[in-house]
């Protein structure tokens, strides 16, 4: 299955009516994994992880194994890559980054639903590193997925109304010194909207820069910041 298809059919999980065929195939995929000794299906694993724990809520009431998916889960978790402290993340190792970034959201996905939170931050840490300057990732298939998997986690954590101020300041300590404040203030009116601010003119040396961001009161936000130069044509 493709992972186009995964993520248009996940629904499927927690809407859809009993099915006795449906509970049959996903009972023979879960076999399938567990029988299946190679490591380098981690792409399939983390799919059916996420599957499983979508068909687990829906099956809640069922005779079924619903830690199946809670182990899945923690092997995954046991075979990320920690080398970056307090970041995890997954990788096929074939120097891929559009699928390594797939990967790590649908365990994001899977973590979110599972209430491992604290797991689920340190994956969001480098997804969010892999992040270009338009909002998008590196192909249309990770990005979707990847923004689902912030959204979800936005979502687990958002229970309380969000009412903070983000404070960034820019500093140049070069010869010139220059400090530039700004504050954007998030809460329920304007949360969904994108704020942003260009800062020119107090980056040179680039070397000598430096951005703080902090933040008071309650709520989730995501802060990127974006550097843009111009070299000598050589």
């Amino acid at each position: 299955m493709e992972a186009l298809n995964m993520t248009f059919q996940e629904p499927m999980y927690p809407q859809g009516d009993d099915d006795d065929n449906q509970d049959g195939g996903f009972e023979e995929v879960m076999d399938e994994i567990d029988d299946d000794g190679d490591d380098n299906k981690l792409y399939l694993k983390s799919m059916v992880t996420y599957a499983s724990t979508l068909y687990h809520g829906k099956a809640q009431e069922k005779e079924v194994d619903l830690d199946r998916s809670e182990k899945l889960l923690n092997e995954l978790v046991s075979a990320a890559n920690t080398s970056m402290p307090g970041k995890i993340y997954w990788s096929t190792g074939e120097q891929n980054k559009a699928r390594d970034v797939e990967i790590t959201a649908y365990n994001i996905l899977s973590l979110t639903l599972q209430n491992k939170l604290a797991e689920a931050l340190q994956a969001i840490r480098w997804l969010v590193t892999n992040r270009n300057s338009y909002g998008g990732f590196v192909s249309t298939q990770d990005t979707m997925v990847a923004l689902q998997a912030i959204a979800e986690y936005s979502l687990k954590i958002s229970s309380e109304k969000n009412d903070l101020d983000v404070n960034v300041v820019l500093n140049n300590v070069g010869e010139n010194a220059v400090e530039v404040k700004k504050k954007f203030p998030v809460n329920e009116d304007n949360k969904l909207i994108l704020q942003k601010e260009r800062f020119t003119g107090v980056v040179e040396p680039a070397s000598e820069m430096g951005v703080t961001v902090m933040a008071s009161g309650n709520g989730c936000f995501m802060v990127q910041t974006i550097l843009r130069y111009n070299i000598n044509d050589s």
